[in-house]
């Protein structure tokens, strides 16, 4: 999990806090260098998830050609129970992989260790439980808008009939809002699947720490961002992201997410106060999901701070 659910009245708070910073000139910090292949290093952080590594890993070397080879790929363990490990199965592939362990807890502090760690000049962020794609890579290559970061698309794994609420109400899509030149921009990124200059990471001060569970950290992170240079969508690239088995997950995904909005809130000062929203897709099922959805984003909001 890897953002924070933004609805219309805070969408509209972002749009606000950022639309200076998304038309003016941004603060110089060197010539945007290229993508190219073997200047990306992908890093992924998972906690109790060895079968998602494992699945992303063979799914990449089934899908990437090797011409498009980033030049490593990071994955922070971050207090798994059961260490995860690489299997031998991924080694020796053309690729140098490499498993780093996080003992601070949280996305965002396993973020930063494999940022620390990195090589590369870009830095593309994934989650443990998606399935890269053919263009997971090269729809990162095809952009020439000398943007600081890009987020791509993210689509559901399955189609089961909670998939399909997912999808329908573009939950790890960020909200879009029309710049100077009347372009649509992502107000930020998603770190399911996202591109970052390094340098632009650093300047702007890593992920903030503070974020103990998955959700908002991405969001704060880009309004530092957009300070100092622009976001910029990159639906070329698509992962496959398993959003888990039944009700029992959707309710622990809305928990955390509330609970992300609640400390993106207080970092920010944006008010991310729940309000229900109607679905995109007007059914009395999707009506259903979204009173349950508001729900349990309400109760991760309005729980304490764990100490």
């Amino acid at each position: 999990m890897s953002t924070a659910i933004i609805n219309e009245k805070v969408s509209k708070d972002i749009s606000e806090r950022l639309s200076e910073s998304i038309n003016k000139d941004k603060k110089f910090i060197g010539i945007i260098p290229s993508i190219e292949p073997k200047e990306i290093s992908i890093i992924i952080p998972v906690k109790n998830n060895q079968t998602g590594i494992d699945s992303f890993l063979d799914l990449f070397f089934k899908t990437q050609k090797k011409e498009t080879f980033p030049l490593e790929i990071i994955i922070v363990d971050n207090n798994s129970s059961e260490p995860v490990i690489i299997s031998q199965d991924f080694t020796n592939r053309g690729i140098d992989i490499r498993l780093l362990t996080c003992r601070k807890r949280g996305a965002a502090a396993a973020r930063n260790l494999g940022i620390r760690n990195s090589i590369g000049q870009w830095l593309l962020f994934c989650d443990s439980d998606c399935i890269p794609t053919v263009s997971l890579i090269v729809g990162y290559l095809q952009n020439n808008t000398k943007a600081i970061a890009y987020t791509g698309n993210i689509r559901s794994l399955t189609n089961t009939w909670l998939d399909d609420f997912y999808n329908s109400e573009r939950v790890l899509l960020p909200r879009m809002k029309s710049n100077t030149k009347l372009e649509l921009v992502p107000l930020y990124i998603i770190t399911a699947n996202a591109l970052v200059w390094k340098d632009a990471i650093i300047k702007s001060g890593y992920f903030n720490e503070s974020f103990s569970s998955a959700g908002g950290e991405d969001v704060e992170l880009s309004i530092r961002l957009w300070e100092i240079g622009n976001i910029a969508a990159a639906s070329g690239s698509e992962v496959l992201h398993d959003f888990g088995n039944g009700v029992k997950a959707f309710c622990k995904r809305f928990i955390h997410y509330g609970k992300g909005n609640r400390q993106l809130q207080s970092i920010a000062e944006i008010d991310m106060k729940p309000s229900f929203q109607k679905p995109k897709r007007s059914t009395c099922f999707h009506y259903f999901l979204k009173f349950l959805q508001h729900a349990f984003i309400s109760i991760g909001y309005y729980t304490k701070k764990e100490k």
